[in-house]
């Protein structure tokens, strides 16, 4: 079969050192699977450093890659059809687990329904998406991946079938399963809550805030029913290191479109394109000119849009395609971390030292997320997610996220695992305290260790 190169990232040296092991990491293959028998016959057949699921975006993340092992990619029967079928009555959809986020939102657009969680990359398949419990930035609050996920089918290390429902007596594999890294199996089905819409578009609100408190009386103040989020300004210097642009929006209506567009409603428009930013534009954005330019910018544009019409791939999918997402692209990290309501003073401590220092990050987003039940590798409590795609160019970026990691696991919060590249396993430890649940789930479905990738090994998961 054809062989691709894998990125992997390191945990040891500077965050520039990680990035740069990437180009001299050894090629490894990915395989493709089409069926139930061949993911079976892969684990089976696992080499001595595993298997592992590609996330099928082209993401460097430390969960989907498999240093001097293996990666798998879902084709044929287990991508297509993206949806196999849709019960009306339920509100559910059973969809391809190889699927990408882009297909399965098309092939449900032109029935009048959507995912309610659209996270992520377009790229990225429904498989990645559990594994990782993904959340995207602009999700309802009151949901969560989890709570839409009805029922899983998967190849566990050992070869077996297993299928789990959110109505099992005994749930707790149900629940680790999302969230869990692929490191208890190979999800091969998944039966997921769909909600009903009459668009492929949505109302988008903009509003301008210039303070770290300002945003978060916005976000606070969010109604439940709208998708919202908060995009960061890293580029403003010490002055405003808050200020930023709260978006929320809700699904458009028929006759909220145009009557040109109204025939093709429930048609998946591609949109523009990804917002990813040129590392030129990047370059300049950290120069005091650049800064001033972003000044300039900010204050000149307007206080607040309403009902702005954007599709739903420029609202959920562009935007999710950041420097860290772009092959070959290692100049880069991602910092996923998520803090309890009241210990929130973290993420503006944290933009105060990263601005201080100039560490101008991109695609950073901050969002108010609520309660919800998770497995041993999730983080359920309500409280304030954040993401930022960091330069490591900077000498002391290590020391400064390597404090603040400690300072979120002392608060009760943790780093985002499915995106991280460089956490020390001890301060995971502390961050998820039911690692031990986790240790006994996954030596009884992967006694083996069949399931394996750079980011369990580094983190002894």
């Amino acid at each position: 079969m054809p062989s691709t190169p894998v990125d992997s990232v390191g945990h040891r040296g500077s965050a520039r050192d990680r990035a740069h092991a990437v180009s001299r990491d050894r090629t490894k293959s990915i395989e493709a699977v089409d069926s139930v028998a061949a993911v079976i016959a892969q684990i089976a057949h696992a080499p001595e450093r595993g298997v592992i699921l590609a996330d099928g975006s082209g993401n460097r993340c430390d969960w989907s890659t498999n240093s001097g092992g293996r990666r798998i990619q879902q084709v044929g029967g287990l991508a297509t059809p993206a949806v196999e079928w849709i019960d009306w009555d339920r509100q559910v959809a059973r969809v391809a687990p190889g699927a990408t986020v882009s297909d399965v939102s098309a092939a449900l657009l032109t029935q009048g329904w959507c995912l309610p969680i659209l996270a992520g990359n377009p790229q990225r398949t429904i498989a990645a998406m559990v594994a990782t419990s993904a959340s995207a930035p602009h999700q309802l609050r009151c949901e969560s991946l989890g709570n839409t996920i009805q029922a899983i089918e998967l190849v566990d290390g050992t070869g077996c079938m297993h299928r789990f429902s959110v109505g099992d007596e005994d749930s707790r594999a149900f629940w680790a399963v999302i969230g869990g890294l692929g490191l208890l199996g190979v999800m091969t089905g998944a039966e997921l809550a769909i909600r009903p819409v009459s668009s492929g578009w949505l109302l988008v609100d903009t509003v301008r805030v210039d303070s770290f408190d300002e945003i978060l009386r916005t976000l606070n103040d969010s109604r439940g029913d709208r998708y919202c989020t908060a995009l960061l300004d890293m580029s403003s210097g010490s002055s405003s290191p808050g200020r930023g642009t709260v978006l929320s929006a809700k699904h458009a209506r028929v006759d909220d479109l145009p009557t040109s567009r109204q025939h093709a409603a429930l048609t998946y428009e591609p949109g523009a394109g990804p917002n990813s930013p040129r590392p030129i534009r990047t370059k300049i954005r950290q120069t005091q000119v650049g800064r001033l330019f972003a000044a300039i910018k900010h204050k000149s544009s307007p206080p607040h849009t309403d009902n702005e019409l954007q599709t739903v791939a420029d609202f959920f999918h562009n935007r999710a395609v950041t420097p860290t997402s772009i092959p070959d692209s290692s100049a880069w990290i991602n910092y996923d971390f998520c803090v309890p309501v009241e210990a929130v003073d973290v993420v503006s401590d944290f933009l105060d030292r990263a601005v201080a220092g100039q560490i101008v990050g991109l695609a950073a987003t901050l969002s108010r997320v609520d309660s919800h039940k998770v497995g041993p590798l999730g983080w359920g409590q309500a409280g304030f997610a954040v993401h930022l795609a960091l330069p490591t160019e900077y000498d002391g970026l290590p020391t400064l996220l390597d404090s603040f990691d400690e300072r979120i696991a002392d608060v009760g919060g943790c780093v985002h695992l499915g995106t991280d590249s460089r956490v020390r396993p001890d301060v995971v430890s502390h961050m998820y305290p039911k690692l031990d649940d986790w240790h006994s789930l996954r030596s009884q479905f992967d006694p083996q260790s069949h399931l394996q990738s750079d980011l369990s090994r580094r983190l002894s998961l």
